[in-house]
């Protein structure tokens, strides 16, 4: 969301706006999920779900707690919502209906879920530690331990195989599912790392740190840093890697899009608020 209060969709190959939603100049940061078709954002109480194409609310669904961050999966057709008193609740968004909740340790500080909607990884406020969830059960199946710091960003791959995790204690952490065994340690940010984004295998991850505002790509498989995109005097707020199309996203808190080549450290052609 822009210093403005509009939240915006661009292309990352030609930099154009392909839409936009209009919220209140100063009002609090929406928190937000999104799939290819729909988007969903929580802010005043509710979770409101739209079209990513049209920008049409299709959905708008009233959770019993504050959201501390959202997931949409299953094709935009589930959407997962983490609440500060320590629950996820797990929605059917074509009906608009809670289908289960599940009750965790601690408040979720960010979620993650299988494109088929079956498994999701939440972070929670104590110990970083990871919950793996049965979403179509709305059970717990798993723990993976953390660092001892609280993690604020996570990632699972498609098929469930690996997830990642950054943040407090500077680090990328990884794990294999469902072993559970840590697959990766990443040092090499200088502060909180505040957004993750992997390629679909897990192989690749890139990470924004928060006081150091560098972007770093990793290969997990090795354990090795393979390039840092410059620090910015802006802050980084999130990342997405595009294997496919062969960019990085960055967004930043000012409201700032940057796109750069992820074979070298090299800006292309961004969009400006």
């Amino acid at each position: 969301m822009d210093a403005g209060g509009a939240i915006r969709t661009w292309s990352p190959l030609t930099g154009e706006t392909t839409g936009g939603l209009q919220l209140s100049a100063g009002g609090a940061a929406p928190i937000l999920g999104a799939t290819g078709r729909r988007l969903a954002l929580a802010i005043d109480g509710e979770v409101k779900v739209l079209d990513a194409r049209t920008w049409d609310v299709e959905a708008v669904l009233l959770t019993s707690a504050p959201v501390t961050c959202l997931a949409l999966c299953g094709g935009g057709l589930v959407l997962l919502a983490g609440l500060t008193d320590g629950r996820i609740q797990i929605w059917n968004v074509d009906s608009g209906s809670l289908a289960r909740e599940v009750v965790l340790p601690a408040g979720a500080t960010a979620v993650a879920a299988t494109a088929d909607a079956l498994l999701a990884a939440v972070a929670i406020d104590r110990d970083g530690e990871l919950v793996v969830v049965d979403v179509a059960r709305g059970v717990s199946v798993g723990r993976l331990a953390g660092s001892g710091r609280p993690a604020g960003c996570v990632w699972m791959a498609e098929d469930g195989s690996v997830v990642a995790a950054g943040g407090e204690d500077w680090r990328v952490r990884a794990w294999e599912l469902p072993s559970g065994s840590p697959a990766a340690v990443l040092e090499g940010h200088a502060g909180p790392v505040a957004s993750i984004a992997c390629s679909p295998g897990g192989r690749l991850i890139v990470s924004g740190g928060r006081w150091d505002r560098n972007l770093l790509l990793w290969d997990a498989l090795e354990g090795t840093c393979l390039g840092c995109w410059p620090a910015e005097s802006d802050l980084v707020t999130s990342t997405a890697l595009a294997v496919d199309l062969g960019v990085v996203v960055a967004g930043y808190r000012s409201g700032r899009v940057r796109v750069w080549n992820l074979s070298r450290p090299e800006e292309l052609d961004a969009p400006t608020p």
